[in-house]
């Protein structure tokens, strides 16, 4: 197991866990793993709460969302976690496997709540793996010592915004990734890597699945899957390189070059509307029928 001089800050979600996942999975450790204990926003919680009590009503949404994942996985997510040696089981103890390292919790109200800044203050945190679970704002992009690292899906500066990888399948044929350091603007910041993949997903049967569900299982397992083992195709590259490893053996994520982007260049997209999204779903399920 190769250890990383990098923290996970990391929010519970699906695309979290995988990450958490194919890390371990590839022989890759993080130094630590900050996990983000976000207080619920919706009604439900603030009933149980207001009768149970914070950690009860805590305690009863975290199990019925897992109970509402196990239920809404569908099979062609199996199949595409299968696709990266993945299961469903991998997700629910992807972080049990740190059981016994270094994992922190700490309890926020959102990923921009001044705890999370002050918690990082006086920490010795330094390249940091942001996860997903909202925008980090300023102060958090100003601390000190401190640098965030974003896997967005879309080559920058050409795809920057939302919905890049359907975006990047439509403009480029390709699904994109770039990996950067994280600065207040929209995917601006400098690049530490890009990778292109091609998406052929001829042998999982897309013609048996609507659309929506084609769609939520891109984004919730597919996606996420090639963002970090571009991230991860990265570590390797540069594990072999002796003149980047410190003492320790290990590279030192915040002297790996990067590239400077000019904020200027590309371009910023919305989510993409339905019907051109359905256009490129068709797409892939065109594929399937030309093989």
């Amino acid at each position: 197991m190769k250890d990383l001089d990098l923290t996970v800050l990391f929010v519970d979600a699906i695309p979290a866990r995988i990450y958490l996942a194919l890390l371990r999975k590839h022989g890759y450790r993080p130094r630590k793993i900050l996990f983000l204990d976000i207080e619920p926003v919706s009604g439900k919680y603030r009933i149980l709460r207001k009768y149970f009590g914070r950690f009860i009503a805590k305690t009863v949404l975290r199990l019925f969302k897992r109970y509402s994942a196990a239920r809404a996985s569908s099979g062609l997510s199996e199949q595409l976690l299968k696709e990266h040696g993945l299961t469903l089981q991998c997700l629910k103890t992807s972080l049990d496997s740190y059981a016994e390292g270094p994992v922190d919790n700490i309890s926020v109200n959102g990923i921009d709540d001044e705890r999370l800044t002050e918690y990082l203050k006086s920490s010795s945190h330094r390249a940091i793996l942001f996860t997903g679970g909202g925008l980090l704002k300023e102060p958090l992009l100003s601390l000190d010592r401190i640098r965030f690292l974003h896997i967005h899906p879309g080559i920058v500066p050409e795809i920057r915004g939302a919905d890049g990888f359907f975006w990047s399948l439509l403009l480029r044929g390709k699904a994109g990734y770039s990996a950067f350091y994280m600065n207040p603007g929209i995917d601006t910041g400098d690049i530490v890597v890009r990778q292109e993949f091609k998406v052929d997903l001829s042998r999982l049967g897309l013609e048996n699945y609507d659309n929506d569900e084609i769609y939520r299982a891109l984004l919730d397992v597919y996606d996420p899957c090639l963002r970090i083992m571009t991230f991860i195709h990265f570590l390797d590259s540069i594990f072999g390189e002796e003149e980047r490893m410190v003492d320790t053996g290990n590279p030192d994520m915040l002297s790996i070059p990067s590239e400077t982007q000019n904020p200027y260049e590309g371009r910023a997209y919305f989510f993409m509307h339905r019907r051109l999204r359905n256009f490129v779903i068709n797409g892939l399920k065109n594929r399937v029928e030309e093989t």
